[in-house]
């Protein structure tokens, strides 16, 4: 079989496990927050460390870029989002909340401010005002995930136990598409009206959106124990690691297929794909016995053509 690709890129400085990882829109910077309570932002080319943002005080949930790559917000255990300024790291806006926020995401435009919560609540944030400007009815005990349509006129929520679509503009609950077990993580949206989540069981479900009120579960797939799951650009794919590996899933036929070049990787938390989708970085990764932990990154396999053939490789540069 082919042997496991090396991993291009080394991102180490920190201590704790790594809960997510998020790419700029441009691809050139990755950030990433756990249980250290600090965002670090790394040189995608390079290896290098950025900066780090300090400020949050307790474990790190979410982190997210703006649409332009200009802001980046953070969330996590402390009850706050927070949203910085990406050049120069200073801090813009904190965001207090009654509950741990678990979720946050821009929406289109990068006005507003969306966060999650363990109350239930959906909150919409003025950034400019800096202050709360709506809170959409709590259907849920807890928030874990949330996802803003194509269009921008549509906010699709994963809670305990339900995926629910929002009317971003009126602030109003639509319907709840589908009910599972357990914690529900939005993975991406994918053509023709379809979502692809990861429920509270494990299991990896790609839903129909119907075009009235109802349920239809059209595919699901049972894998033990997923460890991260991330969308390729245009969420064409999904990538899910579990048992050391990495593996490759089509949102259409749930067909999952191992990438053998990410073989032996560890456990994986986090996972994300670049926008350009040459990279995907995992973390965090415990190279030796009782070393630190490490981001790495690795190229995605591309198609060999005649313009790709003297492409450099990426080598084995970094910290």
């Amino acid at each position: 079989g082919r042997p496991a690709q090396l991993p291009c890129r080394t991102f180490s400085g920190f201590e704790n496990s790594v809960e997510t990882l998020a790419f700029s829109p441009n691809s050139r910077l990755l950030a990433s927050g756990g249980d250290d309570q600090m965002t670090h932002l790394w040189d995608v080319k390079t290896g290098r460390p950025v900066r780090v943002l300090r400020g949050d005080t307790n474990v790190i949930n979410q982190v997210a870029f703006s649409p332009d790559g200009k802001l980046l917000a953070s969330c996590g255990n402390d009850d706050s989002a927070r949203v910085w300024d990406v050049r120069t790291g200073r801090l813009l806006n904190i965001f207090l909340d009654p509950r741990h926020v678990l979720t946050v995401c821009f929406v289109p435009g990068g006005k507003y401010l969306l966060t999650g919560d363990c109350t239930g609540a959906i909150r919409l944030w003025n950034l400019k005002a800096n202050r709360e400007s709506a809170i959409f009815p709590v259907k849920d005990d807890c928030l874990f995930r949330l996802a803003v349509g194509p269009r921008g006129r549509t906010l699709y929520s994963g809670g305990d136990g339900a995926v629910r679509e929002w009317n971003l503009g009126a602030r109003l609950f639509e319907r709840t598409i589908a009910k599972m077990p357990g914690d529900i993580y939005l993975l991406g949206l994918v053509k023709r009206h379809r979502i692809f989540v990861q429920d509270g069981t494990r299991t990896v479900r790609r839903l129909q959106i119907p075009p009235s009120h109802g349920i239809n579960i059209v595919k699901h797939h049972n894998v033990t124990m997923i460890d991260g799951s991330t969308m390729s650009p245009h969420n064409r794919w999904a990538y899910i690691s579990y048992g050391g590996a990495v593996y490759r899933v089509n949102p259409q036929t749930l067909a999952t297929t191992p990438m053998p070049f990410l073989s032996d990787v560890g456990q994986l938390r986090a996972l994300a794909i670049s926008p350009n989708g040459k990279y995907l970085a995992g973390g965090p990764v415990l190279l030796e016995p009782n070393g630190a932990n490490r981001i790495l990154l690795w190229k995605m396999p591309v198609k060999r053509t005649k313009a790709t053939r003297s492409a450099p490789r990426c080598g084995a540069a970094g910290r």
